[in-house]
């Protein structure tokens, strides 16, 4: 069994080794790479505003706040705005992501992920080295798509975050696009009008670049917690890849057992892990 005990201090040897001889390293992370802390965060938002939207059903797509399962835009930014700006402002990245740089600060390294509250960045990762592919909480866009650009929403989300600030006040400090009039809404993929501003296809491009410049080389593929809801980001690529090069490994660090996955080809050059805030501290400490 790959998770059973016997093998997890060899494997972790195996990890670290991989590491530091690694010659560029690729991690593919999940939204919740760190725990359900941003579920945390909307269940808390959810028990605050719960009496704004009783009769809203269908929680499981409302929790992905999209602005199609509200009544209104106003229910939209009342609801949201305090959890995203105490998520995405106010409180510190988790400590697993500082414990990832300690890792890799000192390799030729590149993230890609799904996390849209910029926690890689906010914890010390070089911004040239991200690719936030479903976007950032922290930005805004026309909710309409109607030209290629996103916008800063702190100063937006800390005025609908106060708490003397009720359901009728959010039209009088909502924003409205620039170009058309039409409402603003959060600039991440769960909006099916998803906005790929220049900042995104930039990044975009040196995640590409990256990858081409390193094939044939040693190159590891770490995935952190890439649910089967998005796996096109890495469950997909990264094993992949790393049939077409002999020299590739993948390390998959999952969630639970259900989001475990090595295909047979690749099974001699591939770990597997759960647990991904523990195994990175065993790293360091080993």
């Amino acid at each position: 069994m790959l998770f059973d005990n016997e093998y997890y201090w060899p494997d972790i040897a195996k990890f670290k080794c991989l590491i530091d001889h690694a010659e560029a390293i690729v991690i593919g992370a999940g939204p919740d790479f760190s725990g359900d802390i941003e579920k945390q965060y909307y269940a808390m938002q959810f028990n605050i505003n719960i009496r704004a939207f009783e009769d809203i059903d269908r929680l499981n797509e409302f929790f992905l706040g999209r602005p199609s399962f509200f009544h209104s835009i106003e229910e939209y930014w009342f609801f949201w705005a305090e959890a995203i700006f105490k998520r995405r402002y106010e409180d510190p990245p988790e400590p697993s992501y500082k414990e990832l740089l300690k890792l890799v600060k000192d390799k030729n390294y590149f993230v890609i992920t799904t996390n849209t509250f910029n926690s890689f960045q906010r914890a010390g990762f070089e911004k040239k080295r991200l690719f936030c592919a479903h976007g950032d909480q922290g930005r805004l866009q026309c909710s309409a798509a109607c030209h290629n650009k996103t916008y800063d929403n702190e100063e937006f989300l800390r005025k609908i975050a106060l708490p003397e600030t009720h359901l009728e006040d959010i039209s009088k400090i909502m924003p409205c696009c620039p170009i058309c009039g039409k409402p603003m809404v959060v600039n991440t993929r769960y909006y099916y009008k998803f906005v790929k501003d220049d900042e995104w296809q930039v990044a975009h491009k040196r995640y590409e670049s990256f990858i081409n410049e390193n094939k044939g080389k040693r190159i590891l593929f770490i995935e952190l917690c890439v649910g089967n809801t998005t796996p096109i980001i890495s469950k997909y690529s990264f094993p992949y890849i790393t049939a077409t090069n002999p020299k590739a490994h993948y390390v998959n660090i999952c969630a639970d057992y259900s989001q475990y996955f090595i295909p047979f080809e690749i099974r001699e050059r591939a770990l597997s892990f759960c647990d991904a805030s523990q195994v990175i501290t065993d790293i360091l400490e080993y």
